[in-house]
């Protein structure tokens, strides 16, 4: 073996908490028979987001959690191209799984509904 090569070496059972401090979306494994790869990502990027606004106390007059977000900063922030995160967006609303608000100056409004939820409880019962 050369100097320009570097040996790969195999995660062991200790390296466990090198992984645990990694930052990792936790998903119910049903969600993978609902959701397309495109729409786990945006909903998983969604969910991290409707945590953050929770902690931040972003509330609406019925204390519903919503979060903001322009298509372009989302759109950079999830590495997806504007018009494929659009069209995502779109679908996840028609599954009802979102309600976007749209607005002008301040970005999307954004909710997640119980949908998913269900969805995914009625998926794990089967």
């Amino acid at each position: 073996m050369d100097n320009k090569t570097k040996k790969v070496e195999f995660l062991g059972y200790d390296d466990f908490e090198k992984i645990e401090e990694l930052e990792f979306h936790k998903l119910p494994i049903t969600i993978y028979k609902l959701l397309n790869p495109y729409e786990i990502i945006v909903f998983t990027f969604l969910l991290n987001r409707w945590k953050l606004s929770r902690f931040k106390n972003w509330v609406d007059e019925n204390n519903n959690v919503y979060l903001l977000g322009a298509i372009k900063s989302l759109s950079d922030e999830m590495g997806i191209d504007r018009k494929t995160l659009m069209s995502v967006l779109n679908r996840l609303e028609k599954k009802e799984y979102i309600k976007v608000t749209r607005k002008r100056a301040r970005g999307n409004v954004y909710y997640l509904t119980d949908k998913i939820l269900k969805a995914i409880k009625n998926e794990t019962e089967k």
